[in-house]
């Protein structure tokens, strides 16, 4: 015997799923009648469903038999709007007949003796309720029959069909079995195993709608869905980097036609002989003796409808809102709808017998168009990813044909360079927003957050969270930049009587939030600390931006390992230097040829940063001291034809290919014909071997530099303007002469905390007023003379305060590459790390520079490489 509560419990469940079918159904922008009777099918399965809800969870009474027998009169509703339902589906205009009106006036003369009933001491209710669901399930057999006799008929749309099939399959066919077995076995099996037939059934017939009703909302019922959906991601665009690739190298119409009849066998499952292209010749369209305009019937028919379509201005802009004519959805929405246009759509692919109909633009015209012939996938329906496939395919195939019927293919490859420049910049942005997100995945698994009261100038912790939080006494070390931060929200809370929060970083380096508040009780305040959202991270910086739409670079520069590198070099966050960090994020997040405009001293520090964030692992530089008056810089970069030099090692393109940085110091110096094969390289991915027609593909990031306007270089003809136009990703660091005194302060401050390692001393280091007030007026020009000047002061005033030795300042304050500024950090003890010295020893070459860098004797390097194998 199954527990009430159990039984309860799986009724509910049903209760859920159908309410949830209903309010999908009542949100559905379909006018057809049959979402009217759906939604009364419904309403009574869930009276009966509530009915069973009572009668279990009340037990049996008066009340209960009243409720139950009221639901009955429910049921009878529903079978009677399931008959119409049916009805409704398979006609185009339905409307009530006499028959439907007769059974509608004898379904509530039931309902109403059912009622009745209810209220009254009818003792053979049950019979007359048996005796009904004979005759309700006699009439739903009978529109299933000739539902059964429509599905093979040809009228119907496949869509609607397919609706059918999965209506009759799961949704009606369980309920009819169901019930006639119930009405069989009910006078003969025992109430003890009624509960345990309930719970079964129920069950099952739950199951079979939860699938039923999911499939078909997708399949366009009610107009739910506005085209027909599929379950999955959109994984179209991993694998259009092959289309681009068989397109870019197509040279004639045989060759896209190949690749296109390719990409619709691998994209959709469609045999090659069934998909057609066709390119239309537009310049020999009034020529009939062209061999050209020879055409097929279908080629004419097709020719006839586009030509209607120049005539009938709203068939043309149904054409071109459409972007595809699919079959199956336009006699679903044919048949429903009275639509002139829908009607000439249809039998234009009746006359052509295709599926699809896909027409080709270039400039408002129609180049070509594909036609998929009809059944091409048998009884399988075209799915909006289906269609967004085709329709971005066709976008992309339109620029092809144009370009190859006026043969201007530099202008293909071109733009299927920009478009893989673009796809490698969002694939770079996910990466980005992935991090992002799981680094407040990982704060959130343990949701905690620490409560401290300050009361007459002391800190009490308020939980255990707040001490795992805070690791140092707040009430004795008072130069602690913790300490400040909840001195500085507990000062401004009590003059403003207001809530005020700021972030700071806990004794681990992860950052917190520090919120305070008014305590009831006088001059206390109250805090809570936990871990940052994304809205805490965001929301004291987004102030600053010019753009607000771009937050989500902010978020990137605060929790992820590249933001972290460019927060390492330019700390401050104020109105100037938060944009250009974001410029300088997101140049290093494409692989675009970059310009930077800054001061010589950051140049290999900003350098390094695009290079380690794009992932590359060789970085070469050229400098140029002086105008470039001959070709052997354009040799070392480009390579040269072995007829005219006898070049010993591989171009600098060859050799950093698909791994590599290429930074070029003063562009400007360098000569027009070498500007030239740069402007080459850098628009299309391809360079050219000079003094010859050679070409050959390159995946190198190129940066530039220069301490010149070459705007006005470009106008003097100094310097080439298509290199200047190239050039478009430009990032200007502001001079430091240029920030408000707060920024300027507030990067200096951040700098001071880089310095030193511990925070034992960290209090005697903070810069007095005077030190800042010197260093605001005579600013140096550069980032990095400005961390030499700072980390002097905080040297000079260890010295000072003999704590010297005592000291650990950041070996790493002034490395920027982060492969060099860990083994900074790790010292001596960098030697046993075989990783570590094999990047050391890459980079330098150098016994000697690896022993000074790492502040160890030659003799220990020595050793170690001999151990490694590196000499």
């Amino acid at each position: 015997m199954v527990p009430n509560f159990f039984t309860a419990a799986v009724y509910f469940v049903s209760l859920l799923v159908k309410g949830n079918i209903l309010l999908k159904s009542l949100s559905s922008s379909g006018k057809h009648k049959a979402w009217f009777f759906l939604s009364v099918a419904l309403c009574g399965l869930i009276a009966s469903d509530l009915s069973w809800i009572t009668w279990l969870l009340a037990g049996q009474s008066t009340f209960t038999t009243v409720i139950t027998r009221g639901a009955w009169s429910f049921y009878c509703m529903f079978y009677l709007s399931l008959f119409l339902l049916l009805e409704s589906l398979l006609e185009k205009n339905f409307s009530l007949k006499k028959s439907h009106l007769l059974l509608i006036v004898i379904t509530f003369g039931l309902m109403s003796f059912i009622i009745y009933s209810a209220f009254s001491s009818i003792h053979n209710i049950t019979k007359v309720f048996l005796a009904t669901s004979y005759f309700y399930m006699l009439l739903i057999l009978v529109v299933i029959f000739k539902s059964l006799k429509s599905l093979r008929a040809t009228f119907l749309p496949k869509i609607l069909k397919k609706q059918l099939s999965l209506i009759l399959t799961f949704f009606i066919s369980p309920f009819i079995i169901i019930d006639f077995l119930q009405c069989l076995v009910s006078p003969i099996y025992v109430s003890e195993l009624r509960s345990f037939f309930a719970v079964i059934s129920t069950s099952l017939i739950t199951i079979a709608m939860y699938f039923c009703f999911r499939r078909i909302f997708d399949l366009r019922f009610l107009n739910f869905k506005e085209h027909v959906q599929e379950d999955g991601n959109f994984n179209f665009i991993y694998d259009f980097k092959h289309v681009l690739a068989q397109l870019g190298s197509a040279m004639n119409e045989p060759e896209v036609i190949h690749a296109t009849k390719s990409f619709f066998h691998k994209a959709l499952n469609i045999p090659y002989p069934q998909t057609h292209l066709n390119i239309r010749d537009l310049t020999n369209t009034n020529n009939p003796d062209s061999e050209k305009n020879v055409m097929t019937p279908i080629d004419s028919s097709i020719e006839n409808f586009l030509s209607l379509c120049k005539d009938q201005q709203e068939l043309a802009t149904f054409l071109h809102e459409s972007k595809i004519f699919i079959f199956d959805e336009i006699a679903f929405n044919a048949f429903y709808e009275e639509a002139p246009n829908l009607k000439i759509v249809q039998n234009f692919l009746n006359t052509i017998n295709a599926d699809i109909f896909l027409p080709i633009y270039e400039k408002q015209t129609i180049v070509a168009y594909i036609i998929v012939e009809r059944n091409a996938r048998g009884k399988e329906l075209y799915t909006n990813v289906d269609r967004d496939e085709m329709v971005v395919f066709a976008s992309y195939l339109g620029n092809i044909i144009y370009l190859l019927q006026n043969k201007n293919l530099d202008v293909l490859i071109s733009k299927e360079h920009t478009i893989e420049a673009e796809l490698y910049h969002k694939h770079q942005e996910i990466n980005q927003y992935k991090e992002s997100i799981r680094s407040f995945l990982r704060s959130a698994k343990e949701r905690k957050i620490g409560l401290v009261f300050f009361k007459n100038r002391k800190f009490v912790f308020g939980n255990q969270a707040a001490q795992e939080f805070i690791t140092i006494n707040l009430n004795t070390q008072d130069g602690h930049p913790l300490t400040k931060a909840f001195k500085s929200v507990a000062r401004h809370v009590e003059t403003y009587k207001t809530q005020q929060s700021c972030l700071s970083k806990d004794s681990r380096g992860n950052r917190i939030v520090i919120a305070g508040i008014p305590h009831l009780e006088q001059n206390t305040v109250l805090f809570t600390v936990y871990y940052p959202e994304v809205s805490d991270v965001i929301k004291e910086q987004i102030d600053l931006l010019k753009d607000p739409s771009e937050w989500d670079y902010v978020l990137y520069l605060e929790t992820t390992q590249s933001g972290q590198l460019i927060n390492q070099l330019i700390p401050g966050n104020g109105p100037t230097l938060l944009p250009f960090k974001i410029n300088l994020l997101k140049a290093a997040l494409n692989k675009k040829a970059t310009l930077l405009e800054t001061a010589e001293e950051d140049l290999l520090d900003m350098v390094e940063i695009l290079h380690h964030i794009s992932l590359r692992h060789e970085l070469h530089t050229i400098k140029l001291m002086s105008p470039n008056k001959n070709l052997d810089v354009a040799i070392k970069i480009f390579g040269i034809n072995p007829i005219f030099h006898n070049q010993q090692q591989k171009p600098l393109l060859e050799q950093l290919n698909g791994i590599g940085t290429l930074f070029i110091q003063n562009i400007h110096l360098l000569d027009l014909e070498t500007q030239q094969y740069l402007v080459d390289f850098i628009k299309y991915g391809f360079y050219r071997t000079l003094k010859s027609d050679q070409r050959a593909y390159s995946d190198v990031r190129i940066i530039c530099s220069t301490n010149q306007n070459l705007h006005a270089l470009a106008q003097e003809g100094k310097f080439l303007e298509s290199l200047y136009n190239e050039l478009r990703t430009t990032v200007s660091m502001p001079s430091l002469l240029t920030l408000s005194e707060a920024e300027f302060i507030e990067l200096t401050n951040e700098y001071v905390e880089q310095t030193t390692q511990t925070q034992t001393f960290k209090n005697f280091f903070e810069l007095t007023e005077r030190e800042k007030v010197k260093l605001t007026q005579q600013r140096p020009v550069s980032l990095r003379d400005l961390k030499e000047r700072i980390q002097h002061l905080l040297v000079q005033k260890s010295k000072k305060k003999q704590i010297y030795q005592e000291t650990y300042f950041n070996p790493a304050y002034n490395i920027t590459d982060p492969e060099l500024a860990e083994a900074a950090k790790l010292g001596k003890h960098a030697l046993r790390d075989q990783k570590i010295m094999s990047m050391l020893w890459h980079k330098f070459k150098n016994q000697n520079k690896i022993a000074t860098f790492l502040g160890v004797n030659r003799s220990s390097v020595n050793r170690r490489c001999k151990d490694y194998n590196l000499l």
